[in-house]
C-alpha cells in the first residue's frame, strides 16, 4: 500500500466480531456457514515470529 489512493472507499459484511476468542471464533464459523460475510477483529501483539495460538 502506498497511500490513502489504495485503500477501498467502502466495505461491506453482514457482520463484525470484536474479539477473536473462542465466542467470537465460534460465532463467525456459524455465520459464515449461513453464507454471511464476517469480519473478525483481534488484538494481538504483534512479533516477529508470528501470532501462537
Amino acid at each position: 500500500m502506498n497511500g490513502p489512493e489504495d485503500l477501498p472507499e467502502s466495505y461491506d459484511y453482514d457482520l463484525i466480531i470484536i474479539g477473536g476468542g473462542s465466542g467470537g471464533l465460534a460465532a463467525a464459523k456459524e455465520a459464515a456457514q449461513y453464507g454471511k460475510k464476517v469480519m473478525v477483529l483481534d488484538f494481538v501483539t504483534p512479533t516477529p515470529l508470528g501470532t501462537r495460538w
